[in-house]
C-alpha cells in the first residue's frame, strides 16, 4: 500500500490573534476514501485523501474563544478573515493551508440613467447649425413679440398667431420671422407696408387681391398662413428644399437682382440671435 507525506501549515487562535506555528508532517494512506461530510478536527490534525484528480475547495471554519477546535466541511467556507483552502499535494494527497483572503467585493447596483428633461410639446431646443425649417418652434411667443416690437412692426400682437400657424404647418416660426425682417424690416418698409405681406410673395397663382406684383392680405394672420402654405408645399419643403441656403435661390433668385447666399446668411444670423435668448 502506497502512502505519501504531506506538510501543512497550522494556524491556531491564541491570545486573541492568529499565530503561526511550526510545520507538521502527516502520513496519509494512499487509498483512504474522502467522505463529503462535516467532521470536527483539531488544529494539529491533517486531512489525507487519495484518488482525487482535481482540486477540492473546503468550507466553513467555525471556531470559538473557548475552544481551538474547528468544524471542517468539504464545501467552501470562510473562517474569520481567512479562507480555509484544501488542494492536492504530492501523489494525490490532500493538503490543508490557511491563506489570506481578499477583501469582499462590494457590488454596487448599476446607476439608473438620468432621463433628459422632456422637451416642451410644442418647442424644441435647436442645436447649433440646425437650420431646417421643418420642425417644432425653436423660439417662444414672447421672443416673436419682442422682435416685432424691436422693429416697430405693425404686426405687433400677432406673435401667438405666427407661432400657432408654424405649429399647424410643421415649420419653425423663427424662420418666418427672419424672412419677414429681411424682406421689409418686419412690415415697416417697401411694398409690405401696403400689402401686409410677411414675405413679399408675388401674385402668380394667387386668387386674392394684389398690389403691384405682390399679393395683398386682409390681415397679418392671413399673410403668415399664406407664407407657411407656400414654404411647406411642393415648391420648397416638398421638393427637399428645407434650409435657407436651399430655399433662397428659388424664393429670391439672383435673376431678380437678389443675393440668395447673403439672404440665407441673414436669415440664419437672425434665427441664431433669437434662439440665444431662449431659456
Amino acid at each position: 500500500m502506497m502512502s505519501s507525506v504531506i506538510s501543512y501549515e497550522v494556524n491556531q487562535l491564541g491570545g486573541g490573534r492568529w499565530q503561526r506555528t511550526a510545520l507538521t508532517s502527516v502520513t496519509a494512506a494512499a487509498h483512504s476514501p474522502l467522505r463529503q461530510q462535516r467532521r470536527s478536527i483539531g488544529w494539529q490534525q491533517g486531512i489525507a485523501a487519495t484518488g482525487l484528480t482535481f482540486a477540492l475547495v473546503v468550507a466553513l471554519l467555525v471556531f470559538s474563544s473557548q475552544s481551538s477546535r474547528a468544524a471542517l466541511s468539504s464545501y467552501v467556507g470562510v473562517g474569520g478573515s481567512y479562507p480555509l483552502v484544501a488542494g492536492l499535494s504530492g501523489a494525490g494527497s490532500l493538503a490543508l493551508v490557511n491563506v489570506p483572503s481578499s477583501k469582499p467585493v462590494s457590488v454596487q447596483p448599476a446607476a439608473t440613467p438620468t432621463a433628459a428633461p422632456a422637451a416642451s410639446p410644442d418647442q424644441r431646443k435647436a442645436l447649433p447649425g440646425d437650420y431646417n425649417l421643418a420642425g417644432k418652434p425653436s423660439i417662444s411667443v414672447a421672443t416673436i413679440e419682442q422682435a416685432l416690437k424691436q422693429y416697430h412692426s405693425p404686426a405687433v400682437g400677432n406673435g401667438q398667431v405666427f407661432y400657432d400657424l408654424g405649429v399647424k404647418y410643421g415649420l419653425d416660426p423663427a424662420f418666418m420671422l427672419a424672412f419677414y425682417v429681411h424682406e421689409s424690416a418686419a412690415g415697416t418698409a417697401g411694398a409690405a407696408v401696403a400689402t401686409k405681406s410677411v414675405g413679399n410673395i408675388i401674385c402668380a397663382g394667387w386668387d386674392g387681391k394684389c398690389i403691384g406684383r405682390f399679393r395683398a392680405y386682409e390681415s397679418y394672420a392671413q399673410a403668415a398662413e399664406d407664407w407657411y402654405q407656400l414654404i411647406s408645399g411642393p415648391l420648397y419643403i416638398g421638393a427637399g428644399l428645407t434650409t435657407p441656403h436651399l430655399i433662397t435661390p428659388r424664393y429670391a433668385p439672383s435673376s431678380d437682382n437678389n443675393d440668395p447666399n447673403g439672404y440665407a446668411r441673414t436669415v440664419e444670423r437672425l434665427v441664431d440671435q433669437w434662439r440665444a435668448q431662449q431659456p
